[in-house]
């Protein structure tokens, strides 16, 4: 089954599902391509293999980019204009659906020049729309802007009435972007009002919904509701089964927004209803996953059955993020039912998935870059380009004006020497100096333009060896991108592999019960491997139960808790000699010995394979405890007047609650482990009453941030104890469990939590004895009988 879902997603992740060619049936592209291979007219073979080349474009582009080609050729040879013009387009279209944005703006402009050299600028608002549209995808909202206001004058010049609800609409989404409430809503309406006048009902749909959409993205689901509201009822009018669909979906999120959960489930329902009678998968896994998360409080079965239906038909129907969220939840279901296989099953499932995601995210992230950086470029080879014809035409203008001069001085000093040649032949000379000056001039001036014509060579030069580099580091980039996935996937492998190796060594429920009589464990590891662990073991008389948490996360500190279950097995024999304090010391020595640093000599303190641990071992019969901890503290609660007689002292400290107090026994301040101020572990001796409450638990649930970043802190937890501690511990631990889960909330979890509550019960004890010494009585009966016979 597992393979068969890996299959499933790499399949849906390889192979986008195959959609309409843009608006041309299979049969229609069939047809253009008969009439092709019969066309011997260049203009009408051109304009098929435009036809071809647009229909192909989105899902078989070396077939759009061969058709492409072939047109782009014949319109050239024959200088087809329109159909050069068409093509233009035609490529900015292909090379925006390959993630070339830069490229494809390029070729838009090139269709806008040919619209003006043709003299159709009234045709240009869609080359505009289209840059618009790449500038407001790659995060250029002032560009896109200034192009879509550019745009829009021309519409409005040309009256261009289904262009100005397409303008209006892209203008309210890059303003929604700019996060400009009030001129989103401007445009909004302007749209609604030309789509009114031109009785274009679903566009008119189409703007209340983007409205609504608008509303719901930034919190506000009233207005959201109102908006979505209406658009129902324009498609319900001109009976508009998709529109109508899509309303109901949308009306359900805005309901579940406001938990209205009963109307949200009934749109959910209804959305589904309408789809599996128009045979569509519009919204039906995001129905399925709503319902799962609207079910989860009240029916978790109905709940399960909707998040499996979300999880199978986001797979089929190639929604990766519903599959992703759906998976994740079934994980949680699955591990909370502690069913292994199943929850291993839908995290690797959820991993995949999430790591596809993040990929495209990053791709695209990249790709935002790479466009900036281009446009940049661009922006300054532009700003060379001007200032180099600006000095030319500058250039130009001085030489025709000490041309001009040079000719009316001429012409002047011509005359004049007519009329004084005989008088002053001195003045005619100093005029030809004057004029060869005047020549020098016109020649450095001609040298210092040739000069400023080399310096911009060189900058062009220097542009391409930047893009060259550029390509470079992208290829670099993808390269480490595929050698991270392979890590990633290596890493994850050896994770499970070692989480595996964990649960054998961790005591199970089986095991736990066959020693402690009434507790409850609450574990729950932050990944796969938890640095946590916890050990229970029956030595006579004593039994030892430990919670320990191992410094860091991941393998290290899983490995570290391994060991330290092998040596306490190994310190721990069949009789008990050694004190809570001495086994932890003994502990240390062992942890020591194994795990050596590599600044040991240099006498530096290092994290690494150290243990925070609390020990605890009681004998039931004698009602004796002892107890030691390096960080973690024992806290026990029973009645406040059985305390009557005790003996507190510095190392125990109080809460009372009612007639219950909660005593925690310090721990000492030092790790099992390396550490610089190194001393024996101190043993606690306390008597036991019966039906005494034993808690023992690492930072993990009292570390963890809510909402607003406070932390649950150690004192409520033990004011939770003191709530709780009455109840079964069965019922504890689901206590205990949903008020961490509800606390998180959607925070994540920053560090593995376990909680051991064990129930003191001597008459339990006395009960095993009874039951152990009739046991052996009727063992021995049989020998009795044959003896005597």
């Amino acid at each position: 089954m597992y393979k068969w879902i890996l299959l499933i997603l790499l399949l849906n992740i390889s192979f986008p599902a195959v959609k309409g060619q843009n608006g041309l049936s299979l049969a229609q592209t069939d047809s253009l391509e008969q009439e092709l291979s019969e066309a011997f007219i260049d203009t009408v073979r051109i304009q098929i293999l435009s036809q071809l080349s647009n229909a192909y474009v989105v899902n078989r582009p070396l077939k759009a980019k061969l058709y492409l080609t072939q047109a782009f050729k014949h319109a050239s040879s024959i200088n087809y204009r329109q159909g050069l013009i068409d093509l233009s387009k035609t490529k900015g279209k292909f090379l925006y659906t390959q993630n070339k944005p830069a490229e494809a703006i390029t070729w838009y402009k090139k269709a806008d020049s040919l619209l003006k050299l043709d003299k159709r600028s009234k045709e240009s608002a869609q080359c505009l729309i289209e840059m618009a549209k790449i500038y407001s995808r790659y995060g250029d909202l002032d560009t896109a802007w200034k192009l879509l206001s550019k745009s829009l004058k021309t519409a409005q010049q040309y009256q261009q009435k289904p262009t100005l609800i397409q303008i209006y609409l892209l203008l309210a989404d890059v303003t929604a972007k700019q996060d400009s409430l009030s001129q989103t809503l401007a445009y909004f309406a302007k749209a609604a009002q030309e789509c009114t006048q031109q009785k274009d009902f679903q566009q008119l749909g189409l703007t209340h919904q983007k409205t609504g959409m608008f509303y719901l993205n930034r919190k506000q689901p009233g207005q959201a509701l109102k908006a979505f509201k209406k658009a129902l009822a324009v498609y319900q009018k001109h009976h508009h089964h998709l529109g109508i669909l899509t309303q109901h979906y949308y009306i359900g999120l805005s309901q579940q927004t406001q938990q209205n959960n009963l109307k949200a489930i009934k749109r959910f329902e209804q959305v589904l209803q309408l789809a599996d009678r128009l045979g569509t998968k519009l919204f039906v896994a995001e129905s399925y996953y709503r319902l799962s998360l609207l079910h989860l409080a009240d029916d978790e079965e109905k709940s399960l059955e909707c998040v499996k239906k979300a999880y199978e038909k986001s797979l089929e129907y190639n929604n990766h993020t519903i599959a992703r969220d759906a998976s994740k939840a079934l994980s949680l279901y699955y591990n909370k039912q502690a069913d292994t296989k199943n929850a291993l099953l839908y995290q690797k499932a959820y991993q995949i998935l999430n790591d596809s995601l993040l990929a495209q995210s990053h791709r695209h992230t990249l790709a935002k870059e790479r466009f900036q950086t281009q446009v940049k470029i661009q922006h300054r080879t532009d700003m060379l380009r001007t200032a180099h014809k600006a000095t030319l035409a500058n250039e130009q203008a001085k030489s025709l004006w000490l041309l001009v001069l040079v000719l009316t001085v001429g012409i002047g000093a011509s005359g004049l020497l007519i009329w004084l040649f005989r008088k002053n032949k001195k003045t005619k000379r100093r005029f030809k100096e004057l004029v060869n000056q005047k020549k020098e001039i016109v020649g450095a001036q001609s040298n210092e333009i040739a000069h400023q014509q080399e310096v911009i060579s060189t900058k062009e030069e220097a542009l391409k060896g930047a893009n060259q580099t550029l390509k470079l580091k992208e290829e670099k980039i993808a390269e480490s991108e595929k050698q991270t996935a392979e890590h990633q996937e290596y890493i994850y492998d050896s994770m499970v592999y070692t989480s595996e190796i964990q649960k054998v060594l961790l005591p199970n429920m089986k095991k736990r019960n066959r020693v402690l009589t009434d507790h409850f464990v609450l574990f729950k590891p932050r990944e796969i491997l938890s640095g946590d662990f916890y050990w229970v073991k029956k030595v006579k008389p004593y039994v030892v139960i430990v919670t320990a948490d191992c410094t860091g996360h991941g393998v290290p500190s899983a490995v570290t808790g391994m060991l330290a279950i092998s040596f306490l097995n190994n310190i721990v024999r069949d009789h008990m000699e050694l004190s809570a304090g001495e086994i932890l010391d003994q502990l240390r020595e062992k942890v020591k010995q194994t795990i050596r640093h590599h600044n040991d000599e240099a006498g530096e303190e290092s994290n690494k394979g150290r243990i925070e641990m609390a020990l605890a071992m009681y004998d039931l019969e004698k009602m004796e405890l002892q107890y030691a901890g390096a960080y973690n503290a024992l806290h026990i609660i029973r009645p406040t007047k059985a305390l009557e007689n005790f003996q507190f002292n510095a190392q125990i400290r109080s809460m009372q609650q009612g007639e219950y107090t909660l005593l925690e026994v310090k721990a000492d301040k030092q790790p099992v482990g390396r550490f610089i101020k190194e001393k024996s572990f101190e043993t606690h001796r306390l008597k036991l009453e019966e039906n005494d409450k034993l808690y023992m638990f690492t930072n993990g649930y009292v570390d963890q941030p809510n909402y607003k970043n406070r932390l649950f802190n150690k004192s409520q937890l033990k004011t939770l104890l003191l709530a709780i501690h009455q109840r079964p511990m069965v019922e504890q631990e689901q206590i205990l469990d949903s008020t961490f889960e509800e606390w998180k909330g959607k925070k994540p979890q920053i560090d593995d939590l376990l909680v051991m509550g064990v129930s003191i019960n001597q008459a339990t004890k006395v009960k095993e004895k009874k039951t152990a010494q009739k046991k052996k009585t009727l063992e021995d009966t049989p020998q009795t009988t044959n003896d005597q016979g």
